[in-house]
């Protein structure tokens, strides 16, 4: 998942989307749990975006 992640999003300012989506959407237990990586800025891009959603 996170290779096709990587695959479709376009250059390398997405490059830790991946791993913050996937630990967004199953939660952090489970992700430690398939081993993804820890997320990284992109978590604060994601929880903006979530903010002005559904603010």
């Amino acid at each position: 998942m996170l290779d096709f992640i990587r695959d479709v999003l376009p250059g390398p300012a997405f490059a830790g989307a991946g791993p913050t989506l996937i630990r967004h959407l199953i939660g952090d237990q489970a992700s430690d749990l398939v081993k993804v990586p820890s997320a990284d800025f992109t978590k604060a891009a994601l929880q903006a975006g979530s903010v002005l959603n559904f603010g």
